[in-house]
């Protein structure tokens, strides 16, 4: 299964048996889909690894939240999709984050998580809170 989201900037995709996150461009004269850069290659839980990723959401900057579910965590990634930071983990109470939404007009990111629980974190600030 593979979630592909569509931004001004780029199109991304995460697929479940692929366990990495890439961003794709489309050869104009072929009209081809090709991988311009990606982000993961094995399961795993070192930094550079997804296990299960589920979901992942674009900022106003072109960064991606990834909703990486086998490891309790959510990462953000930059523009390149290199890695920036763990920006939720088990330890902030998210366990299997399962989907993400990023809202702009409030620079809030809600995690929803597989056990029921809704985590919200202000980017850029430090404020997180859960439901």
């Amino acid at each position: 299964m593979c979630y592909i989201l569509w931004t001004d900037y780029a199109v991304y995709m995460d697929c479940l048996n692929v366990l990495r996150v890439s961003e794709l461009i489309i050869d104009p004269i072929t009209s081809r889909l090709h991988v311009a850069r990606s982000y993961g290659s094995t399961t795993g839980r070192l930094q550079q690894h997804l296990h299960w990723p589920r979901h992942l959401t674009v900022d106003e900057r072109g960064w991606v939240f990834v909703a990486d579910c086998g490891n309790d965590r959510v990462l953000l990634l930059d523009e390149k999709l290199r890695l920036r930071r763990v920006m939720l983990s088990h330890c902030d109470g998210v366990q299997q984050p399962w989907r993400l939404c990023f809202i702009p007009e409030t620079g809030i990111l809600a995690v929803g998580c597989v056990t029921g629980c809704v985590a919200l974190f202000l980017v850029g600030g430090e404020t997180k809170r859960k439901k």
